[in-house]
């Protein structure tokens, strides 16, 4: 384990969170083997030799997700959700325990299912709020024209409720939904009763971009994209078919040549030299398709 100890602390890529981990599994195999407790310093010791290997067999796709976590998911949540609140600090505390929790997923991809559930209830509260955003524009053409038919709108007691919600509250995130879905219906039904069709045009125009720029879901993991794999397998068939191909047509017209040709002075003067050279051509196209075959197979095997 000394080993493990001495390659841990001169990875500085390594997170906090496997660091950690694997620093309190060399202190507890450390007093095992102090208290003589030989099997619990074994068992301790195989726990942090799986831990360790964890990170080195997946560690670029553990940076990438690390990675993606702090350009996307901490910063949108610093700059656009208010960290005073009941989502924002419900959001906050599951990113945190997700840091700390991360050396506890086998394998990156299931961490990268935990951050795309943080994604989703973040992507709910930038669309709610440009939902809201887009619909303030709307009453307010409303009330250019009658403030009076604008005063049942309030985007605050909306903007509360959003920030009031716990991000795993789907009742509650349903219910929001709803109510904002009937004051859209509301402002519609004002904006033509009172003639406005005009001015909903010019806000649909301007528009609010914010719901265009929602944090995107976690990258996907080079070592799980079946696609990407199939695209090079196929690549490499392509390759294989017609460079077999080439190489048995070089091989076969250099060797016809020289047999039938470069060393025959009589050849042409007779029909058995025009017959040797059909029977080799047919003999030619046998042993080109054969050999191709078998690149082609080798290939789908070394896929």
């Amino acid at each position: 384990m000394g080993r493990v100890g001495l390659q841990m602390k001169a990875d500085g890529d390594l997170p906090e969170s496997f660091r950690a981990t694997i620093a309190r599994g060399l202190i507890v195999i450390e007093t095992a083997i102090a208290e003589k407790r030989w099997e619990n310093a074994q068992q301790q010791a195989a726990q942090v030799q799986v831990i360790w290997d964890r990170w080195r067999q997946w560690r670029s796709d553990w940076l990438k997700q690390i990675e993606y976590k702090t350009t996307q998911l901490d910063k949108c949540l610093k700059q656009e959700i208010a960290p005073d609140t009941v989502y924002g600090r419900a959001l906050k505390v599951s990113l945190e325990r997700l840091t700390n929790q991360m050396a506890t997923c086998e394998t990156p991809e299931v961490w990268r299912g935990q951050l795309g559930e943080v994604q989703e209830q973040i992507v709910f509260y930038q669309k709610v709020r440009a939902d809201l955003d887009k619909l303030g524009e709307q009453w307010d053409v409303v009330g250019m024209v009658d403030s009076e038919a604008a005063q049942g709108w309030n985007k605050v007691e909306f903007l509360d409720q959003l920030d009031e919600l716990k991000p795993t509250d789907e009742a509650g995130k349903s219910q929001l939904k709803a109510a904002i879905a009937e004051a859209k219906q509301k402002s519609a039904e004002a904006i033509r009763d009172l003639g406005a069709a005009a001015m909903a045009g010019q806000v649909g125009a301007r528009g609010v971009s914010r719901a265009s720029g929602v944090v995107g879901e976690p990258p996907s993991l080079s070592s799980s994209d079946p696609d990407r794999i199939v695209r090079v397998a196929s690549a490499k068939l392509r390759l294989f078919r017609i460079a077999g191909q080439a190489i048995a047509l070089l091989m076969l017209t250099g060797a016809g040549f020289q047999q039938l040709y470069a060393g025959n002075v009589t050849f042409g003067a007779g029909e058995r030299g025009l017959l040797s050279l059909l029977g080799w051509g047919f003999g030619a196209e046998v042993t080109r398709d054969s050999v191709t075959e078998g690149d082609e197979e080798d290939a789908v095997a070394g896929v």
